[in-house]
């Protein structure tokens, strides 16, 4: 982070995410000839649900399931 007396002292401008953008961003591209493509990413809620289910990953549950599972777990940990 630039600080308040850097900006002061040096001239430096304070790292807005607009700023952050230029540095990363857009050198990167001017460096490698593209021309940056400023566009919303609009998509409606069903749109949502669609992708999540298309893309949806398995979310196994790590470790015991049941009250039983979970009560030999306590006591084998249990010393």
């Amino acid at each position: 982070a630039i600080t308040e007396a850097y900006q002061e002292v040096y001239g430096y401008p304070a790292l807005t995410p607009e700023v952050k953008a230029g540095i990363l961003g857009r050198n990167a591209a001017r460096l490698h000839g593209v021309e940056p493509v400023h566009r919303d990413c609009a998509f409606s809620r069903a749109e949502l649900r669609q992708v999540r289910a298309e893309l949806a990953l398995p979310t196994p549950t790590l470790g015991p399931t049941t009250a039983d599972e979970v009560a030999h777990a306590i006591a084998a940990h249990l010393v």
